[in-house]
């Protein structure tokens, strides 16, 4: 997910500074407040509104969102490579915390026993066991979790 997010701020960035490609650069307008306020020369993009999550990762709302996420100094880079160089320490840096699969509290027992189960098997079909122990049933990880 980082490594995505990472691609399409530096694709936004290109296109921002370049206004090429034409089809996706029409797509992105720089945010204007009524008002002015302190985040006026913030470089924010506007995102428009979606009515389906579907909408979400279409690029005209997901690009504004990614590049708006964006610590102000580096969206200001001047040069392509230093945008590049500081955004990727900004979503690749070893201090940044993977984030865990989301799982249910309960499914964690019965993943152990399936990972048991699949191992028993393995290890009884190399050693060439017949009978009762070769033939057991694994039951698929649909089954278990």
């Amino acid at each position: 997910m980082m490594r995505i997010r990472f691609k399409f701020a530096c694709l936004v960035l290109k296109i921002l500074n370049t206004g090429h490609p034409p089809y996706l650069t029409e797509l992105l307008q720089y945010h204007k407040p009524a008002k002015s306020t302190r985040s006026s020369d913030s470089h924010l993009l506007s995102v428009s509104r979606h009515n389906l999550s579907f909408g979400a990762r279409a690029f005209r709302v997901a690009a504004p969102k990614i590049w708006n996420s964006i610590p102000l100094h580096i969206r200001q880079s001047q040069t392509y490579s230093s945008f590049r160089r500081q955004d990727a320490l900004l979503y690749f840096s070893p201090s940044r915390p993977l984030a865990a699969p989301a799982m249910r509290p309960d499914s964690l027992p019965r993943l152990w026993r399936y990972i048991n189960l699949l191992l028993t098997y393995i290890y009884n079909t190399n050693r060439g066991v017949t009978g009762r122990g070769a033939r057991m049933n694994v039951p698929s990880p649909r089954q278990v979790c």
